[in-house]
Formats: structure tokens, sequence, C-alpha cells
């Protein structure tokens, strides 16, 4: 890359100057840059690199302005010539989990070694059931192309290793996923379609549970056990008219305050006060519950779900949400 130094612009300009060349403020001196844009398609592992990115991106652009300026007193400490924001960039890649509390990260944009994995780097890979090649949750192209490959779900589904519910009690925590629905499996007595779940229908316990109820509607189920649950409704039924459309569906839940919080397509949607429960079932995307039953399984495309140790807030997720209508 070609590097010029000089008083070209006033040093509170920056941004590009043309379609090839850049013009920053350093500490080291203002420069222009020749920039080349990389050539041919991103693979799907660089385009969950990138979405990554994204992710830090949205999380830095709504902090306080008091977060930030400690970022940036952080990379003066260090004595590196980077902006609060290039710092907690570089840091936050280096080690996702403890400045992001992202605990996993499926783009769902390839299968390697037979399984799905988690980009977060917290090692919770998902296995396919069936785990035949040609039988499990297939990849195909997802709603834009930054989002590379979904998979789609025809009675098979993805879990993770037992014991491994993802979702324990007693903590802030955050699910987004993004979803379109094909239809019920012909031939079934209900339309009920789990999107991902812990749920076991036991007297003892219960867990969470996203799915299409029999009305067709979009559903929340959560609670300690079968008789202590709240059954939440996200979205009108899915018709004819919006059946074959991309969700973007987020919900956290706050410890504290025992409530959890439902947004769709970047919209908060309401919130319920409930104890959420705790399961040892292992975590399923494709399916709802433990029950093998066809009515709980999803027939439709699933893609790009987040899970995070932490609250993400109505702006992060907003941000998330139009970023991802920025194709590249």
């Amino acid at each position: 890359m070609a590097k010029l130094t000089g008083p070209l612009l006033s040093q509170e300009a920056h941004g590009s100057l043309s379609k090839i060349l850049t013009f920053s403020r350093r500490k080291s001196g203002s420069q222009v840059r020749d920039y080349n844009k990389p050539t041919g398609t991103p693979s799907p592992s660089q385009r969950a690199k990138r979405r990554i990115t994204e992710f830090l991106v949205a999380q830095w652009q709504n902090m306080t302005a008091a977060e930030k300026d400690a970022w940036a007193a952080s990379a003066a400490s260090a004595g590196l010539a980077l902006s609060g924001y290039h710092y907690f960039l570089r840091e936050a890649q280096r080690d996702i989990y403890t400045h992001t509390k992202l605990w996993a990260y499926w783009p769902c944009n390839e299968y390697i070694g037979g399984n799905i994995i988690d980009k977060s780097g917290c090692g919770n890979t998902l296995s396919p059931v069936p785990a035949g090649v040609t039988t499990r949750p297939q990849p195909t192209p997802s709603r834009i192309l930054r989002f590379s490959n979904a998979l789609i779900y025809n009675g098979n589904y993805l879990r993770a290793a037992a014991g491994n519910s993802m979702i324990p009690s007693g903590i802030d925590f955050t699910i987004e996923a993004w979803l379109y629905c094909e239809g019920e499996k012909s031939g079934t007595s209900d339309s009920d379609g789990g999107v991902y779940g812990n749920a076991t229908w036991q007297s003892t316990q219960l867990g969470l549970a996203l799915r299409r109820n029999t009305a067709g509607n979009l559903q929340i189920i959560w609670g300690t056990n079968r008789t202590n649950y709240t059954d939440i409704l996200l979205i009108p039924a899915i018709t004819t008219t919006n059946k074959k459309k991309w969700f973007c569906v987020v919900i956290t839940y706050d410890s504290s305050e025992t409530k959890l919080y439902r947004y769709v397509d970047g919209k908060l949607i309401g919130s319920s006060v409930k104890q959420y429960g705790t399961t040892s079932l292992r975590f399923m995307i494709g399916r709802s519950s433990d029950l093998n039953a066809a009515s709980n399984n999803w027939y439709g495309r699933i893609d790009e779900v987040c899970i995070y140790k932490r609250l993400l807030s109505l702006e992060e997720i907003r941000t998330r949400y139009k970023m991802a209508f920025t194709d590249v």
C-alpha cells in the first residue's frame, strides 16, 4: 500500500478522497493512503469474520462517551498510536468473549468436520441430527450476500453437546436469530415448529423455546416447569402473505428484574416478568423441545444465531439490524 504524508487537507478533514484514496489524521502525521478493495468473492469463513467485526462496530457505536474515553486512555497508557476505537477492535478480536460476552455465534455458512462451528471461539459446536451428509440441514443462500448461507430445516436439526443447555439460569443473556418459514410439514396434526430451544416438558424443569404455535404465531415458551411457564406471542400469524419472509428475532433476559424483552426486526415488541428456569437438556436449533414429534421441528431457514451472556441494548439491536441491510 502506497503512503503519502503532507498537508494535503485541513487537519479536521478525514475520509475518502476518491474510490481509491483515503485521508486520515494520525498522531504520526496526516496520511493519504491508496486503498485497493479486495477482489473476488469472500469465502464463508471470511464472511463470518466480517460479521463479527460488524458486531464489534455496533457495540462501539452504542458505548457511552465514558466507555469510549476509557478505551482511548488504555491505548495511550499502552504507548500505542491508536484511537480508542481501533484499540477496542484490536483487543476484542484477540479475545472476543472477554470484551463482548459473545458466548456463541453460528453463521450457519458451512459444515466443518461434519459440524457447525461456533465462531465466537467458546467451542460451542453443534452437531446435525441426523448426521448424514444428505439428511442434515442443508446450506442454502441466505437473505443477503453478506450473510453467505443459511441452513434449511426439513425435520432435521442441530444440537449442542450433551448437557450443554447454552443458557444457564441466573444470568443476563441475549439470543438473536434470523428465520424464514417455509410452512409446516404436510400431514402433521398442528403447525408447531421449533426455531430453537432447550426445553423439556417435565414436571420439574422447562427452559426456553422459540416456536411457531398451532395458530401460526411465533411464540416464546419459558419458565421453571410445565405448570409455571409463560406463552409470549411475538408477531402475527405467518399467513400466505408473510410466510416466506425473513424475520430477525432477538430475546434478552434481565436476571436482576427477571424480565424478558423481545424484539422483532429491530423493534421492541414487549416484555414479561417471570423467573427463567434451568434445564439440563442440550440446546437445539431447528427444534423446540425434546419431544420426538414432527410438529416440534422447524420447516424453513434459520441463520446468524448468536448468544451473548449480557443484555444487548435496544440501540445496539437496532444498529445490528440496520447493518444487515447494507450488502458488500
